[in-house]
């Protein structure tokens, strides 16, 4: 992938870059960078935390109905562990997310004059959640609005 390459090389070097007036940038950038790691990652600790939380309550859930995977070998599982570990991971994300996107002026903004700085993982984080939404919304609305347009289509076998 030559262009993806050659655009984080090239980011990389605009961060570095911006980080010659400011030493505090690349304190900000890599917190950021990380705190969306965590993002990501609570992204799926989070609704494996739900799913289970279903399980007991008895809500099925297809992808643990019998506990193995697509060639019939049996699943790891943590059993009666499996939602204490899930949730102290989930509990840490969360804490961890928090501390590094915490808009603390001592790590920041060292030099009092840029609010901007210090407000960055909440801002980017923040925008990033807005516009991902904004497009999901506007996708999910052509898919209805290209579903009703489509003429209902008659099976074959009826069409004879």
């Amino acid at each position: 992938p030559i262009v993806t390459a050659v655009v984080v090389g090239v980011g990389a070097a605009l961060a570095l870059a911006a980080d010659l007036g400011q030493a505090a940038v690349f304190t900000a950038l890599s917190s950021l960078c990380i705190a969306m790691l965590y993002l990501a990652y609570l992204g799926v600790t989070g609704p494996l935390l739900l799913t289970r939380l279903r399980a007991v309550r008895g809500v099925p859930s297809a992808a643990t109905a019998d506990g193995t995977d697509e060639h019939g070998k049996p699943l790891f599982s943590l059993g009666k562990w499996a939602i204490p570990v899930n949730a102290v991971a989930v509990l840490y994300q969360v804490v961890a997310i928090v501390n590094l996107a915490w808009p603390r002026a001592s790590v920041y903004d060292l030099t009092g004059h840029t609010w901007w700085l210090r407000w960055s993982a909440v801002l980017f984080i923040g925008i990033t959640l807005v516009l991902g939404y904004l497009v999901h919304r506007r996708l999910r609305a052509a898919a209805t609005t290209l579903e009703a347009a489509a003429p209902a289509q008659v099976p074959a076998a009826e069409a004879a």
